[in-house]
């Protein structure tokens, strides 16, 4: 009986420090997923943005037709999403707010700027 008790009051105390950890810590998780969501999002743009030098540089300053039109010379493969680009811009729509933040805020920027006002160095932009 002795050991019945026990083991009883060790569940209730586990699934206590379960949900306490989730309640304190859940902020940290998901800020930690934002920040990593954004690192990706600027290194896939990054290496898009890159590619799309090395064509133009290659074809007199033509913009390639489309991301996919990259690969494989210039890209082993088009990264996760639906990313296009205009003019000095790499795009990918429907990125969260959070990881635009996240996103703007590795590069010192508080705000997230409307694309019209963003320079190039700016990762994240709203319409």
């Amino acid at each position: 009986m002795f050991a019945l008790i026990i083991g009883i009051i060790a569940i209730v105390l586990t699934i206590a420090l379960v949900l306490a950890g989730l309640f304190y810590g859940g902020n940290g998780f998901s800020d930690n997923s934002a920040k990593a969501q954004a690192a990706a999002l600027q290194n896939n743009g990054n290496q898009i943005a890159g590619a799309v030098a090395l064509y133009e540089a290659r074809h007199e300053g033509a913009t390639p037709p489309s991301v996919s039109a990259l690969v494989p010379l210039y890209l082993t493969s088009v990264p996760p999403g639906s990313w296009t680009f205009s003019g000095n811009y790499v795009q990918q729509p429907g990125v969260s707010e959070t990881t635009c933040e996240q996103a703007d805020a590795a590069e010192g920027i508080s705000t997230i700027p409307s694309c019209t006002d963003a320079g190039p160095g700016v990762p994240c932009c709203s319409e």
